[in-house]
């Protein structure tokens, strides 16, 4: 398998303290956050010029957690484009995808960490105020283009242009539980979609309702511990595996060759030399095998689902892995004549 469009030099976001000022770039709406000393600016919420504005600045580590994973990815040339009839901006390059009514605010920040490096980032924010996504500057990066966007868009700290979305609208109505014929007949064709909330071809019927109903030789349950040490057999073996995340405003996709993984503060990392990979501890999750037949043969992948049984995120071995690595996901994740609960 050839890694190399998905390599690259090694990713770096910690620059010398100094390398930013916001107090000079708009001293008039710039504020302090304790005790980090951390320099804060709000931004407009003009979604598209600002996501538009990212092309000039290059090379944005993208951070997007959702429950229990979380998906890091380099955007090399990010160029958001809204989608006709969508209310979706989507990076060609990268394929990620942004709903900009599901942001609520979003900031520019210059945090000091603790080893006297400094971070810069846009941080993102749902309308519930909760932190959904980074896009850190880094060292591929244009440094003068990040400062110039945050000065184009910055404002007072209590203004939020964007209204929520209208009452009612967030809410999808769900299906019956579809009947198993009608989804094993369907399944073949879930290989050809990304994964998300949805089951293809059934009409209101989510994901997980597909899975739990299409029986044991198509998906099962499987315990985390089991997806760990399937992913931990995916690292420094010269093959990558898939990853997406998806949360209520961003859906980050990405093919990472992983070279190495270690235990961190809130679960466990597998990290490539763009991007990375967290599986959470201390979250709920609910964890279910899908298997696919395929030209290539059998691929079996791992998806994420919360405690409210929402999608989250999903991984799998790339198309072109190596048949061992197959077989070790196989060992590790089970199958029809054994699962791996």
């Amino acid at each position: 398998m050839d890694l190399s469009p998905y390599s690259g030099p090694r990713i770096s976001y910690g620059f010398p303290r100094g390398t930013f000022d916001f107090r000079a770039v708009r001293p008039d709406v710039c504020f302090t956050c304790e005790p980090e000393q951390s320099e804060i600016i709000a931004l407009d919420g003009d979604w598209p010029n600002l996501f538009r504005g990212l092309r000039l600045v290059r090379g944005l580590l993208a951070s997007v957690g959702s429950g229990p994973v979380n998906l890091v990815d380099t955007l090399m040339k990010p160029e958001f484009l809204p989608v006709p009839g969508m209310n979706v901006l989507l990076d060609m390059e990268s394929g990620m995808e942004v709903n900009p009514r599901r942001l609520g605010q979003a900031y520019a920040a210059v945090e000091h960490a603790a080893d006297g490096s400094e971070l810069a980032s846009i941080q993102f924010f749902d309308h519930g105020e909760s932190g959904i996504a980074k896009f850190f500057v880094t060292n591929l990066s244009v440094t003068h283009a990040f400062e110039e966007l945050v000065e184009r868009h910055g404002c007072g700290r209590a203004v939020k242009r964007v209204k929520p979305l209208p009452a009612g609208t967030t809410t999808v109505a769900v299906a019956p539980d579809p009947d198993p014929a009608a989804v094993r007949n369907l399944w073949a064709g879930m290989s050809r979609s990304q994964a998300g909330r949805d089951f293809p071809g059934l009409a209101g019927v989510t994901r997980l309702q597909a899975l739990r109903a299409a029986g044991p030789e198509y998906a099962w349950r499987v315990t985390g511990d089991r997806v760990l040490n399937a992913l931990a057999e995916s690292s420094g073996n010269g093959s990558a595996v898939c990853g997406i995340v998806s949360n209520e405003a961003f859906t980050l996709s990405s093919v990472l060759p992983v070279t190495h993984w270690q235990p961190c503060c809130c679960g466990t990392t597998f990290f490539g030399a763009r991007g990375q990979f967290t599986h959470r501890r201390g979250t709920v999750m609910d964890l279910w095998v899908t298997r696919q037949e395929t030209a290539a043969g059998e691929v079996l992948a791992v998806e994420y689902y919360d405690g409210d049984s929402v999608f989250r995120g999903a991984v799998s071995p790339h198309p072109e892995s190596p048949d061992r690595m197959r077989g070790w996901w196989r060992e590790w994740l089970g199958g029809a004549e054994g699962n791996g609960e």
